[in-house]
């Protein structure tokens, strides 16, 4: 045979194999997230005397990510999105499976702006505020309603 085509060949089934392991692993995401431990990290999240315990997404990929493919959320758990700008930051439900509330807050971890019981159904829109924020905060619906939170309240990142 000839080495171009068997080159060829061989790239064609080096990207099969590349293709179906990152979607093996992201089809075999559990509520641990085991496979996403990398792209995120851990804080907390303080309300008074609440705590939520939070995955935060710093990167690109953590934040394209986000909640998506997981079966659920567990009360105090929540996803906290920081980004490099101060801007209106869109938030979607593709890939979804369960809904949540979304907090958007300002560089002083105050909420600017929150959208309650966000439904998986609503993808394609995509959610934003009407003021810019630094971070947004994803819990599990009704959270926020639990937690007392409404725009104006101030919420501290403990690291």
């Amino acid at each position: 045979m000839n080495k171009n085509i068997l080159a060829l060949i061989f790239l064609i089934f080096s990207i099969f194999v590349i293709s179906f392991l990152f979607l093996l692993g992201l089809d075999k995401v559990d509520n641990d997230n085991k496979i996403l431990e990398p792209l995120f990290s851990e804080a907390r999240v303080v309300f008074g005397s609440e705590v939520l315990f939070v995955q935060v997404a710093e990167n690109q990929s953590a934040r394209t990510l986000g909640l998506s493919y997981r079966e659920s959320l567990d009360p105090y758990d929540g996803l906290l999105f920081i980004f490099e700008e101060y801007n209106r930051h869109g938030i979607w439900m593709k890939d979804m499976n369960f809904p949540i509330d979304i907090l958007w807050l300002d560089y002083d971890m105050q909420v600017v702006w929150l959208e309650k019981d966000v439904l998986p159904e609503s993808y394609p829109d995509i959610f934003h505020s009407p003021t810019p924020a630094w971070f947004v905060l994803e819990i599990p619906v009704g959270m926020s309603l639990e937690m007392g939170f409404e725009v104006g309240s101030k919420l501290e990142l403990v690291r």
